[in-house]
This record gives C-alpha cells, sequence and structure tokens, in this order.
C-alpha cells in the first residue's frame, strides 16, 4: 500500500511514467520532461533499464522503484565507478542489501531506506536534489569525502532525518529546517 493512497507527487509521477509505457522503463527520446532533466538523470534510468529485468520493474513496488532511481542517482552524482567500495550498488539485490554491513543502504524492517552511511569512500560530485525523495531516512553520513556544491534543500523535507553528517565536505548549507 502506497502512503497517502498513491496521491503524493513523488508516487503520481513515477506511476505515471510507468503506466504510460506499458509497465516499462521508456526509451528516454519519448519522455520530454527527461530531456529537460540534468544528465545524472538520463544515466539513472538508462541504468536501471539495463540492470533491471522487465519484470522487475513491473513487478516491483513503486516505493522500491523510487528508491533504487534516487540511489543510482546517488551514485551517478557522486562518481560511484570511484568509490572506495561498490557495497552491491546497482546491483540485482534489493537496496536494503547495498551494504558491507557498516557503509552502505540499510533500511527498516518495511524495506524502507533509513540509513546511508558513507563516510570515507572516495565519493566525488555532488548530492542530487532526489535525496529528499527517501522520506523514512533516519541518518545520512556522508562525511570525509569530495562531495561540493550546495545541500540539497529535498533534505530539509526528510521528516525522520536525525543524523545529518556532511562534516569535512566542501558543500555550502542553505538555510534548512531538517526533520521535525
Amino acid at each position: 500500500v502506497q502512503p497517502d493512497g498513491g496521491r503524493h507527487p513523488r508516487y503520481r509521477a513515477l506511476h505515471c511514467l510507468r503506466s504510460q509505457h506499458a509497465g516499462r522503463w521508456p526509451e528516454l527520446h519519448t519522455v520530454p520532461s527527461l530531456q529537460r532533466h540534468r544528465a545524472s538523470h538520463s544515466t539513472t534510468l538508462r541504468a536501471l533499464r539495463a540492470s533491471d529485468s522487465r519484470t522487475r520493474v513491473v513487478t516491483s513496488h513503486i516505493e522500491e522503484v523510487l528508491q533504487r532511481f534516487v540511489l543510482a542517482d546517488v551514485y551517478f552524482s557522486t562518481s560511484g565507478d570511484e568509490w572506495a567500495a561498490d557495497y552491491h550498488w546497482l546491483s540485482h539485490k534489493n537496496v536494503c542489501d547495498w551494504n558491507d554491513k557498516t557503509h552502505g543502504v540499510f533500511c527498516n524492517e518495511n524495506k524502507q531506506i533509513t540509513a546511508l552511511s558513507m563516510p570515507e569512500s572516495h565519493l566525488y560530485g555532488t548530492i542530487p536534489q532526489d535525496i529528499g525523495l527517501l522520506s523514512n531516512m533516519e541518518t545520512i553520513n556522508m562525511s570525509k569525502n569530495r562531495v561540493a556544491g550546495t545541500i540539497p534543500k529535498s533534505i530539509g523535507i526528510m521528516s525522520s532525518l536525525t543524523e545529518l553528517d556532511l562534516s569535512k565536505l566542501g558543500v555550502k548549507s542553505p538555510s534548512l529546517c531538517i526533520g521535525n
């Protein structure tokens, strides 16, 4: 069951995208809105289409697809190919298994992402705005990496977030109200 009956914009957008294309990921040139997004979204969508079989995408719960999309965007936005470890990212495993037991992605019993722990992981790039879509996130630790830019304002809508460690990064902080 989708929170708020699927009325939230993130569910509507992904459901609409999938349903308009018979439950499959569309070709990029057929979705005008994707052409306007930054390059990482195109790369992210291509990676999901390549790594996930059609049956996985068609049978996956929309929240799982959203989580995979956001994490793939984090991967491409922070030069995932150059990370100290891959934590099984972009694998066919459930996103809750994209970790090495101490670093990576961690979930609650409902398979909702609650923690992203990637200190000293050789992340390089920017934190994508999409990260705010992970609404059950309680902890983000990206400390001691080479991430630059501005902290996405979308982090401010993460009502469950209680710990944010972006120490020793080159990021600038906008005015945020984080969590409850």
